[in-house]
């Protein structure tokens, strides 16, 4: 009764009133996405992400190893090894360097939006304009 009662609250926006968005129920989400959980994502190697309430937990890169993914790559990228952390098919082709330059400005720019700092983290105008001026990278 209460799942019922909170439907129609979302429904209504809380003041009684219909309004022209749809509501779905859990069971209808999950019929029409085919059970998904887009917490849980396995890449090949074993590479476990798993996603919860926005923050990423212990991930396990190996049988018998957890790591922080962020810390990984923030290690991966102090290291320039940007390739452990990209998919290689991507770099393949023409204009190489230019997507090698655009990979490595995107691992930055995902970097400081993660950093610890609060005052450190761009705001999303800012994200908006270095995605941008990053997309400029390749002609």
């Amino acid at each position: 009764m209460e799942a019922c009662y909170l439907e129609k609250l979302i429904a209504s926006n809380g003041i009684g009133r219909s309004t022209p968005i749809r509501s779905f129920s859990v069971e209808e989400l999950k019929r029409a996405t085919n059970n998904y959980d887009n917490r849980l994502q396995i890449y090949q190697d074993g590479l476990t992400f798993q996603w919860y309430k926005g923050s990423l937990e212990g991930t396990r890169l190996r049988d018998d190893e957890y790591v922080n993914l962020v810390q990984y790559m923030h290690n991966c990228a102090q290291d320039r090894c940007i390739h452990e952390i990209v998919d290689p098919a991507i770099t393949v082709g023409e204009g190489e360097a230019s997507v090698e330059q655009q990979l490595q400005a995107m691992l930055e720019l995902a970097l400081t939006c993660t950093m610890d700092d609060l005052e450190i983290r761009p705001t999303m105008v800012d994200v908006t304009k270095e995605l941008r001026r990053i997309e400029r990278i390749i002609p």
